[in-house]
């Protein structure tokens, strides 16, 4: 295989191992979320942090190694897809090339779901949080007013009392 084709699969193999990774962080960040632990989903987002300027740093590598290919094979897209450069690679380049292609969307794929689920557990969370905000805020206000007849009722009742529905 030569050094362009290695170059660039040397890439994609680092890129597959830190999706691989963020995968598990995203896991970890569900239980995390589930398990309510704010601490430990707090250095998962730094994991995360880092693991995304990894990747970036990734893809500028990985940009290079395809413009060295797009130029040498005379490809007309300058930013071609895995499949594009499937079909120009040498036979062991293609093979890894096509393997690639398969794992990262099935990667993506499941991110993609993981992440979706741990929005929706983080929006929950936030709701649960501003709630209880608001019936914390709620029972230090004095009541200033009531009907006509009536007492106001006292901080102590009208935190216990539930009004939303």
């Amino acid at each position: 295989m030569t050094e362009m084709w290695q170059s660039l699969i040397d890439v994609l193999d680092e890129m597959q191992a830190l999706y691989q990774r963020l995968l598990e962080l995203s896991g970890e960040k569900r239980h995390q979320l589930v398990q309510g632990k704010p601490g430990e989903l707090e250095a998962i987002n730094r994991l995360e942090e880092s693991l995304v300027i990894q990747g970036n740093e990734l893809e500028h590598r990985r940009a290079k190694a395809t413009a060295v290919i797009v130029t040498t094979c005379g490809l007309s897209n300058a930013r071609p897809t895995l499949t594009e450069l499937t079909a120009v690679a040498e036979p062991a380049a293609a093979e890894r090339l096509h393997v690639f292609s398969r794992d990262f969307g099935a990667t993506l794929k499941d991110l993609a779901r993981l992440n979706s689920v741990n929005a929706k557990l983080t929006e929950k969370a936030l709701g649960f949080v501003n709630y209880n905000l608001n019936l914390l805020t709620r029972s230090q206000a004095e009541n200033t007013y009531a009907p006509v007849g009536t007492a106001p009722m006292s901080r102590a009742t009208s935190a216990l009392l539930d009004r939303k529905v």
